[in-house]
């Protein structure tokens, strides 16, 4: 939630966010049967809409603190490239 506020993140949208996500629970079948709910702790649902750009948010947000401080790369154009990501695969230098 502080990275999507710190992003600019209206505050209803995260409230919204905050609903779908927090004390999410979930249960598993085993042999036909349902255990008991168990808290989620983290992590974004599988399918949802939403999920893949909470994640690149969260990731890029990451990426950028781990980078902070990094004066390593390839010069490109006249711009220090650090990381190259694309869909769900990263390299760093």
């Amino acid at each position: 939630m502080e990275i999507l506020h710190n992003i600019g993140v209206d505050w209803r949208d995260r409230r919204l966010i905050a609903m779908l996500y927090m004390s999410q629970t979930a249960a598993v079948r085993l042999n036909y049967e349902l255990t008991e709910p168990s808290e989620v702790g983290r992590g974004v649902w599988q399918g949802c809409l939403i999920s893949p750009t909470l994640f690149n948010v969260y990731a890029e947000a990451m990426m950028k603190e781990a980078l902070d401080d990094l004066k390593e790369g390839i010069c490109v154009g006249g711009e220090l490239v650090q990381s190259v990501q694309y869909a769900d695969d990263q390299a760093d230098c």
